[in-house]
């Protein structure tokens, strides 16, 4: 019987890490590209609003009938706005004032200056997806997703220092780019936080 080498055994390590570490890359690439596009969206929040597109209208309507708080009013203002989705309820909300709750929209009927303030709600398409599953506002199975694929993405960090060897593996020159990509955050940290 044949005894193996250390140097066997480090061989068949390392083309099954590169085994794994391809295949979970390709599994992964769906859930990175969803995280990294809703990643950037989310990061400029303050710029956008980056799961809905918010439009905003001022009507003014003099032929609809004196009670705003009637239902009366309320099909009548729903047919001069042209609005489509189902109405939900709807409140005083000042003297003056009287709010509308739609599917989608919200109308601010001024009763003084007969005046209706509109703001439709739709969610941008795609970007709503991926910021739902980013900011996990599924909860449930899908906190479990994520925790996996956070997992799944150390192990590609780490599986993906000993993917190459010789001058450009990790003893060589690798560990440089990983020692700047740790300084960065903390750097980030120390001199800004």
């Amino acid at each position: 019987m044949v005894e193996k080498s250390g140097s066997d055994w480090r061989k068949k390590l390392f083309l099954l890490n590169r085994s794994f570490h391809r295949d979970i890359g390709y599994f992964c690439v769906g859930l990175i590209l969803i995280y990294a596009i809703s990643g950037i969206a989310v990061n400029h929040v303050d710029s956008w609003n980056p799961s809905y597109v918010i439009t905003r209208s001022e009507h003014t309507l003099k032929h609809l009938p004196k009670d705003a708080e009637s239902d009366e009013f309320e099909k009548a203002l729903t047919k001069s706005l042209g609005i489509k989705t189902d109405f939900r309820s709807r409140v005083r909300d000042s003297a003056d004032e009287v709010l509308f709750f739609y599917e989608g929209t919200r109308v601010s009927w001024n009763e003084t200056k007969q005046q209706a303030y509109v703001e439709t709600t739709e969610k941008r398409i795609g970007l709503f997806f991926a910021n739902y599953l980013h900011l996990n506002k599924a909860k449930r199975v899908w906190t479990y997703v994520a925790d996996v694929f956070a997992v799944l993405l150390i192990y590609l960090s780490l599986s993906g220092l000993f993917m190459v060897k010789g001058a450009n593996g990790f003893g060589r020159r690798g560990w440089m780019f990983v020692t700047a990509g740790i300084i960065l955050p903390l750097s980030f940290y120390y001199f800004y936080v």
